[in-house]
C-alpha cells in the first residue's frame, strides 16, 4: 500500500479492478502453497461470525452492525451468520499467540519487534482458516459450505493490549480478525466503525481511501476506507470501484450479489 497509485480518469480505475487488473488478479489469483484459488467464499454468500469466550455479545453485535452497513452501503446480496463460540476457532486462536517473546513458525524463531509479531500472528492466522484446520468447514465435498470468517479476539494484533482495537481481514482469503483488548472492550462506536472499515476490506477494498487519486474525484476529508478511521460514510468513489468489481464477479460467477 505504500505507493500511491493516480489514475487519470474513473474508467482506467474501474478497469484496474476488472479482469487482468492489477487489482483483480492481486485477489483472484492462486495461492502460491496450495494451489487453490483466491475469492470463491462469495459463491456461498454468507459470512460466519466467530468469538472467544471472553469476548461478550455487545462486542459481537457492534461487529456484526459494521459489517452489515458495509454491505448495505455496497448494495450486497449476503447473509451475516451468527455462530458464536466454537471449539475449533478458539483451538486455531490458542496456538497462534502474540503473547510470547518470539513467535515459532514452521520451525523457525522470530524476533518479537512488534510489526512482525503483527505480520506473522495475522498471516498465519489467515493461513489456517483458509487452508488449514478450518478448511473442511468450506470445504463442500465434505458437506461443508463456502464462506468468510470473521473472528473476534481479545488478542491484540500488534502485542500491546493498550494499543487500541485493531483489525485485519483479506477477500483473497476470506477472512476477518477483530482484535478487541480488554481495556476497550465497552467502545462499541469505535469497535462498530473498525468492524465497517475491515469489512470493507473482507469484500474486496484491498487498498485505503489515500493510497490512489482519481481525476474528477477529489478526496473527501473522511471516508470509511481510509486510515484513520474518523467516519462511518463510505464515499461515492469508493463504492463505485467495489460496486464494479463485484459486477465482474457477477459475471464471473454467474451469479447476482447486487441489489
Amino acid at each position: 500500500m505504500g505507493n500511491k497509485r493516480y489514475y487519470i480518469d474513473d474508467l482506467t480505475w474501474l478497469a484496474d479492478w476488472g479482469p487482468n487488473g492489477h487489482y483483480y488478479n492481486d485477489i483472484r489469483g492462486h495461492d502460491k502453497e496450495t494451489g487453490k484459488r483466491l475469492g470463491e467464499w462469495p459463491k456461498g454468500r454468507e459470512i460466519r461470525v466467530y468469538r472467544e469466550r471472553t469476548i461478550d455479545r455487545q462486542c459481537v453485535d457492534a461487529v456484526i452492525s459494521g459489517i452489515s452497513e458495509s454491505i448495505d452501503d455496497i448494495g450486497l446480496n449476503l447473509d451475516i451468520v451468527d455462530c458464536d463460540i466454537n471449539p475449533l476457532v478458539s483451538s486455531i486462536l490458542r496456538s497462534v499467540t502474540v503473547y510470547c517473546p518470539e513467535t515459532k513458525r514452521n520451525g523457525t524463531k522470530y524476533p518479537a519487534h512488534l510489526e512482525l509479531h503483527n505480520a506473522y500472528y495475522t498471516t498465519l492466522l489467515g493461513d489456517l482458516l483458509f487452508a488449514g484446520a478450518y478448511e473442511f468447514l468450506r470445504d463442500e465435498t465434505n458437506g461443508g459450505k463456502t464462506h468468510a470468517v470473521v473472528v473476534i479476539t481479545d488478542k491484540a494484533l500488534d502485542g500491546d493490549r493498550h494499543a487500541g482495537i485493531d483489525g485485519e481481514a483479506g477477500f483473497d482469503k476470506g477472512y476477518l480478525i477483530m482484535s478487541i483488548p480488554s481495556p476497550f472492550k465497552t467502545r462499541y462506536r469505535q469497535i462498530k466503525k473498525v468492524g465497517k472499515h475491515e469489512a470493507m476490506h473482507l469484500l474486496g477494498f484491498y487498498e485505503h481511501h489515500g493510497d490512489v487519486e482519481v481525476e474528477g474525484f477529489p478526496a473527501p476529508a473522511n471516508c470509511i476506507t481510509d486510515v484513520p478511521i474518523h467516519t462511518n460514510k463510505l464515499c461515492e468513489r469508493d463504492k463505485m470501484a467495489i460496486r464494479y468489481f463485484w459486477k465482474v464477479l457477477e459475471k464471473e460467477f454467474g451469479m447476482k450479489f447486487l441489489n
